[in-house]
């Protein structure tokens, strides 16, 4: 079985913190409409504090914009064709090897996490 990339290791250290947050990136790549942070808790079955925090970093980390002039709705949009690559390149590697995805999320000490 191949490794898991240098691109992926790399996306997932400074992008993700928790398997939760994968999952959310996931959802709102699959989701073709701009959503909010309530139906994203619905669909995950979290908090929609948690999801709004999670979503806010997510745009200042360049992957999601927020819809102008409708707050707290956003929309899976990385700023350029190379992030959209990697974040496409995660999402497959974590179907094909999803154990070893969390696995290496959780082997991310604290502090080479999302700052």
């Amino acid at each position: 079985m191949q490794e898991i990339s240098f691109e992926v290791r790399n996306f997932l250290r400074d992008h993700i913190q928790s398997v939760w947050q994968l999952d959310l990136l996931i959802a709102l790549m699959n989701l073709e409409e701009a959503v909010d942070p309530g139906r994203l808790a619905r669909i995950l079955y979290s908090s929609p504090s948690a999801m709004e925090s999670a979503l806010h970093n997510f745009v200042r980390l360049g992957i999601l914009k927020e819809i102008a002039g409708n707050p707290h709705k956003y929309q899976y949009a990385p700023v350029c064709n190379e992030k959209r690559r990697i974040i496409m390149e995660t999402a497959k590697t974590y179907a094909i090897r999803r154990v070893d995805v969390i696995n290496l999320i959780f082997s991310i000490p604290a502090k080479h996490k999302i700052r």
